[in-house]
């Protein structure tokens, strides 16, 4: 594996290292933010770190290259993490957590359908499955009973779809220029979506009080200068190297990452099943990542 392939990987384990754990971190703040106050809380302070790491300006070249930017903003950030973040108001963040693990079997479809050097493979489907298996092993952990609430499940389902559609248009941006400045532009529109629903619900006072402690602070600062800005760097970075379906493979490791922090921070022991289920996940990567040799065939 070349030099660049190897950085693509790691890029994009360490994006999901830290995604894995942001659900806590949502779920703590959702006590007390509304999720539309959570996602412009986030996104003003990532837009400011992006600039802090990239203080060059980009210039406006065309309004096709505009909505581009708009439809990455609204996919990938606004849609994904507002139906994510209503989902965990409905249903619980083991039904969430195992269905957004469901998106590179979406992605792979959009981009076996759209893009001609990412074509779906037995692999791609065997990984899907035994990865899975593996993420409703790990999220249960030994003592999951998995019950059905459509409302939540169906937004959580809807999360997953749309960043299959937001990694497939990632592609013709990923490779075009500094990754920094595309986050920052796609933060940019997001906040420029999120701020009028905000002001229209009425929501634009936030409880300063418990929002200025500690635990919401470190919590914020996670979501936000990790996980709204870092990891869609690297994100970015990864698609451009190793493609958008091996990319999202990694998204199958996101429950286990949430199963270590979970037993790290909140002391939740860890079973066999979760074990075992860890072991199912590598697996299914593994599988699913040799989906280019057999295209190359």
């Amino acid at each position: 594996m070349d030099k660049q392939k190897m950085t693509g990987h790691l890029l994009a384990l360490f994006a999901m290292v830290v995604w894995g754990t942001t659900y806590i971190a949502s779920k703590l703040l959702l006590e007390f933010l509304q999720p539309t106050q959570l996602l412009a809380l986030r996104f003003f302070v990532a837009y400011i770190v992006s600039w802090c790491c990239a203080p060059r300006w980009y210039p406006f070249t065309s309004w096709k290259e505009e909505l581009g930017f708009i439809s990455l903003a609204f996919f990938g950030i606004v849609g994904y993490y507002y139906l994510e973040n209503i989902g965990l108001l409905y249903t619980s963040a083991s039904n969430v957590s195992i269905i957004i693990s469901a998106a590179p079997m979406f992605t792979a479809l959009a981009a076996h359908l759209v893009l001609p050097d990412e074509k779906m493979t037995r692999s791609t489907v065997m990984g899907f499955v035994v990865a899975m298996a593996g993420v409703i092993l790990v999220v249960g952990n030994g003592a999951l009973v998995l019950k059905m609430s459509p409302k939540g499940d169906f937004l959580a389902l809807g999360a997953a779809m749309i960043w299959a559609v937001y990694s497939v248009r990632l592609k013709d941006h990923a490779d075009r220029m500094d990754q920094f400045i595309l986050t920052r532009r796609m933060l940019f529109y997001a906040l420029c979506m999120v701020l009028p629903i905000l002001a229209g619900s009425g929501q634009l006072t936030l409880p300063w009080e418990q929002l200025l402690q500690a635990m919401p602070i470190l919590c914020l600062s996670e979501l936000a200068i990790l996980g709204s800005c870092l990891c869609y760097v690297a994100w970015n970075h990864a698609v451009n190297r190793i493609g958008v379906v091996k990319t999202n493979n990694y998204i199958y490791i996101g429950p286990f990452i949430t199963m270590i922090t979970a037993a790290l921070t909140i002391g939740e022991p860890v079973s066999l099943a979760g074990v075992a289920g860890t072991a199912c996940i590598i697996v299914g990567v593994v599988l699913a990542g040799r989906q280019q040799k057999e295209n190359e065939k």
